[in-house]
């Protein structure tokens, strides 16, 4: 439907409807007058009234929420206790999670009541007063609870505790039931008070509406007066209003589609798995999604207005903005696997591609990309080639040694050189001996590691344990002059005898192999509370501080030349490591660089024994 354009005459004629109104409205000026200072007088005064009133009913659900919170702390004590004698009657740790969330909730309610109450002196005292026994109360559980972990069968030290904590109980809630008793009369004051209000509103609004209805109702006959041009007046203001609306409707339409393309944008770029970032023309980025944050060392909003080459490692900053500039200049999108360096030394890898972007007239705007994390397969992918060059290097040298020795046997030069003969064989057995050992660590270390191999575990002697594999290795530190010290303990061990001979001959052989020449590796073990400790030490070279953390990695050499010249695949303190987790205790290693190293580890005891 067209609209028509308003002409003069309409105009003059509105605008006369709304002189005759204001005219007429002067009218009812004073009859307004009169009833708004009714009305304002009567508002005033319930309006003291309500604030009274409001007060009050504020300190009653202050009064309800403290007694609420006495409830709540009761329920915490009741818990802790509930814990504690279900884990002692049953021995789930299960409930000491009870326990503790008993132990928690009290001391977070027992909190709450002291901020409630800081306006009541007297309730603050029967807290403090409260405080202590809750204090003593806890400790009281948790020192029953430490009595049963290590003395289980001591049923008089438990009934002991039951009955102190019981009688604590019965303090705590005499002076709990104080507390309360007083809040209760608290609340009654407050709720007597709270009802006198009501009554009082209830009458001054009574009597403001009588009086208030009285004068409206003389008024009532001149409004009907003026609702007929009020509704000219509405017509207009329709009228007028009308194509506004139109056009608001239409801006209000567009605007909502716009702003859900734009939040569609968003959380697609910021629910993306990969990292997605805009940057300028002059290679500063606009916009960065989270997923940035993974990869760069700034967070998201930092990174606002750095160039991205800037976050480059320093190595490969050159040779990527080569490469992106070129690309920018053929107008072609970017692909490389870039390194981001973090402030404590971490690097992320990060698959990136950039496009970009011109305007409809050509002109370069900046590039939009992506990132995608590889620093998990680029990690898995340099295991992958040490793993294939020590494994290809540690089986090609004695392979080859094997070859070279057989070869020699097979031509016959050797037949009439019995002694020469011999030691072409002793080195193809030995050889043959260092690879079986190389595949059996790997395979040993395997099982290990996907749980396949099964601890039977028994009492033992670690005294013949530790005796056994110095018989075994004498005749290898005897080559290098090593002595080998150890003082039997009379220890007995619950654990796989052979999985501890394994790792303590990867222990000694290794203190053996890397000890100075008429130096002395010594064996020390230790009988704790609860496990045994075992020491290996030796006065070889140490181990460098940057290397003591890492140092039980598989493949894992200090330094690769020494470590392959003694015959080491890499994995020997690996598998140590696994054997020694297995069985629930912990190794470790302290060094002095040109002092030597001593070697932990430790086996739980059982506590049944």
């Amino acid at each position: 439907m067209t609209r028509l354009p308003m002409t003069n005459d309409d105009f003059q004629n509105k605008t006369n409807v709304f002189m005759k109104f204001s005219i007429k409205k002067n009218l009812l000026t004073g009859g307004f007058l009169s009833a708004l200072l009714l009305l304002s007088s009567v508002g005033i005064a319930s309006y003291i009234s309500i604030i009274k009133l409001l007060k009050n009913q504020h300190w009653v659900e202050h009064t309800h929420e403290v007694l609420d919170t006495i409830e709540f702390m009761k329920m915490g004590l009741l818990d802790a206790e509930r814990g504690r004698r279900g884990y002692i009657i049953t021995g789930d740790i299960s409930y000491l999670n009870t326990y503790e969330i008993g132990v928690s909730n009290t001391q977070k309610m027992l909190r709450k009541l002291f901020m409630l109450t800081l306006y009541n002196n007297k309730q603050q005292q029967k807290l403090e007063a409260i405080q202590p026994l809750i204090k003593k109360k806890e400790q009281s559980l948790k020192k029953s609870i430490e009595v049963y972990k290590t003395q289980k069968a001591n049923r008089e030290i438990q009934i002991k505790f039951t009955n102190q904590g019981r009688d604590l109980q019965h303090q705590i809630q005499a002076k709990i039931d104080e507390l309360e008793k007083a809040e209760r009369v608290l609340l009654s004051q407050r709720s007597q008070a709270t009802n006198r209000s009501v009554r009082y509103i209830t009458i001054i609004i009574g009597i403001g509406y009588f009086l208030s209805f009285s004068l409206l109702s003389s008024v009532w006959f001149l409004l009907q007066k003026q609702i007929d041009k009020r509704r000219q007046v509405e017509a207009i203001l329709r009228q007028t209003n009308h194509r506004l609306k139109d056009e608001l409707k239409e801006r209000q339409l567009a605007e909502a589609l716009l702003q859900e393309s734009e939040e569609k944008f968003r959380s697609l770029c910021e629910r993306s798995p990969v990292c997605i970032f805009m940057l300028n023309e002059e290679g500063n980025f606009t916009y960065v999604n989270p997923q940035c944050q993974m990869i760069f060392s700034d967070e998201c909003d930092k990174a606002i207005g750095k160039n991205w080459l800037q976050l480059i490692h320093e190595e490969e900053q050159d040779r990527v903005t080569q490469n992106w500039l070129q690309a920018l200049f053929k107008q072609e999108g970017f692909s490389d696997e870039v390194p981001f360096p973090h402030p404590e030394g971490k690097i992320s890898w990060g698959r990136i591609w950039t496009s970009p972007i011109f305007s409809t007239k050509r002109k370069f705007l900046g590039c939009v990309g992506i990132i995608e994390d590889i620093t998990a397969s680029h990690a898995i992918a340099q295991l992958k080639n040490e793993f294939l060059s020590i494994a290809s290097h540690e089986l090609r040298t004695p392979l080859s040694s094997i070859r070279g020795a057989l070869g020699l046997l097979a031509t016959g030069v050797l037949q009439n050189q019995p002694e020469t003969a011999k030691q072409m064989i002793e080195i193809a057995s030995n050889d043959a001996e260092r690879l079986v050992r190389l595949v059996n660590d790997m395979l040993d270390f395997q099982r290990l590691q996907s749980n396949k191999i099964i601890l039977r575990k028994q009492w033992c002697s670690a005294d013949n344990l530790v005796k056994e594999i110095i018989n075994s290795l004498e005749s290898l530190a005897a080559e290098k002059q090593i002595t080998l010290l150890f003082s039997p303990n009379n220890v007995q061990i619950w654990a796989n005898p052979d999985r501890i001979i394994q790792t303590l001959v990867n222990l000694v052989s290794n203190a053996i192999k890397f000890s100075l020449t008429n130096s002395t590796v010594t064996i020390v073990i230790i009988k704790q509370t609860d496990k045994v400790l075992f020491q290996v030490k030796d006065q070889g070279p140490g181990i460098p501080t940057e290397h003591l953390e890492t140092i039980f990695d598989k493949f894992h050499q200090v330094d690769a030349s020494d470590s392959r010249q003694e015959g080491a695949t890499g994995l020997g303190l690996a598998i140590c490591k696994s054997i020694v987790q297995q069985h629930g205790g912990e190794i470790w290693v302290e060094s002095v660089v040109g002092k030597g190293s001593t070697f932990y580890f430790t086996l739980p005891l059982p506590l049944d024994r």
